[in-house]
C-alpha cells in the first residue's frame, strides 16, 4: 500500500506539543515502524530546504533538519515533479479554494503516484476540505498509462486507528 506523508506528517515525530499534537506524534511513530511503502518527492525536499533556511526558531529549525533527514533515509527514491503536477495542482486549487498551493502539489503528487492515503497533520485538509479534495480528484484526468486509486486524506491518528496499530 503506497502512501504519502505530508511535510508536517514528517515534522510531527520530532515535536512537543499540546493532546493532539502527542497523539499524532504516537501515531506518526507507529506509522514508520510498519512495512508500508512510503514515498516522497523531490518537491517535499525543495520544500524542507526553504523551511530550514527561514525558521528563526531553533527547536523548529532542527525539527525541520530532522524531518528531512528521516524523509531522506526514508525515501531515498524522490519523485521530480513536471509541468503536468503544476497545471493540475492549479486545478485543483481552483476547486477547491484550497488556501495554500504546496498542499495541492503534494496532493496531487500522491493521486498521480497512486498513494491510497495521504497523510497529514493540517486540519484543514483533513476535516475541512478532505471531501472536496477527494471529489475534485476524480475529475482531474491522470498522466496516461497511470491508474491512480481513490486517495484518502487522513490525520496519523485516524490512519492509526484504521490499520489497526
Amino acid at each position: 500500500m503506497k502512501i504519502y506523508l505530508d511535510t508536517n506528517a514528517w515534522v510531527r515525530p520530532f515535536e512537543q506539543g499540546n493532546t493532539i499534537v502527542n497523539l499524532q506524534k504516537i501515531a506518526m511513530d507507529k506509522l514508520l515502524e510498519q512495512n508500508f511503502d512510503i514515498f516522497s518527492s523531490k518537491f517535499q525536499l525543495q520544500q524542507f530546504g526553504r523551511l530550514i533556511r527561514t525558521e528563526l526558531n531553533l527547536d523548529r529549525k532542527l525539527n525541520f533538519q530532522y524531518a528531512r533527514d528521516l524523509c531522506e533515509y526514508t525515501c531515498p527514491n524522490s519523485i521530480k515533479i513536471h509541468t503536468y503536477v503544476k497545471r493540475e495542482s492549479d486545478q485543483l486549487l481552483q476547486q477547491t479554494m484550497m488556501n495554500d498551493n504546496e498542499d495541492a502539489i503534494h496532493i496531487v503528487i500522491a493521486w498521480l503516484r497512486g498513494a491510497k492515503y495521504f497523510i497529514t497533520a493540517d486540519d484543514e485538509l483533513y476535516d475541512t476540505k478532505k471531501f472536496i479534495i477527494e471529489r475534485s480528484l476524480q475529475r482531474i484526468s491522470p498522466i496516461p498509462g497511470m491508474t491512480p486509486e481513490n486517495l484518502q486524506i487522513l490525520d496519523p491518528i485516524n490512519f492509526k486507528k484504521i490499520m489497526g496499530f
